[in-house]
């Protein structure tokens, strides 16, 4: 009876370890962006980067970001230790936000992974709103 009672113990000490680590990595897990919402706010620095012959604008990121891999289709796949994305804006908001350009700023919008040849950061971000950071 003694010997059951220390493997009952030892088997829920066990199982309380699993528990705590399963939550652990669930934790992990959230504090990555996922691909289907559209709401997200990322700080960073807009740069304009020059690749073949593309000028594009970039978001140097404040803090380095993850990123859930997304629906069966195989584009959004999960990535990690982002550091720059590349902005997807209309000719209209280039204009609106030039100013912006080497400033620190929160960007709000969604995020989707390259699947172009003019996709040139793993992860683009398809903006809606650019504010500069207070």
């Amino acid at each position: 009876m003694r010997i059951f009672v220390l493997i009952q113990s030892r088997l829920i000490f066990v199982l309380f370890g699993i528990f705590l680590f399963a939550l652990s990595v669930s934790a992990q897990k959230s504090k990555c962006y996922d691909y289907e919402r559209t709401d997200f706010s990322i700080s960073g620095k807009i740069e304009r980067v020059k690749i073949n012959k593309e000028l594009i604008w970039v978001i140097k990121l404040t803090k380095k970001a993850c990123f859930d891999g997304g629906a069966a289709d195989g584009v959004d796949v999960a990535e990690n230790n982002v550091t720059d994305l590349q902005l997807l804006l209309s000719a209209e908001e280039y204009k609106q936000y030039q100013s912006f350009v080497n400033k620190n700023v929160v960007i709000t919008g969604g995020f989707f992974h390259s699947h172009t040849a003019h996709h040139y950061t793993k992860v683009l971000m398809d903006v809606k709103k650019i504010e500069l950071k207070k």
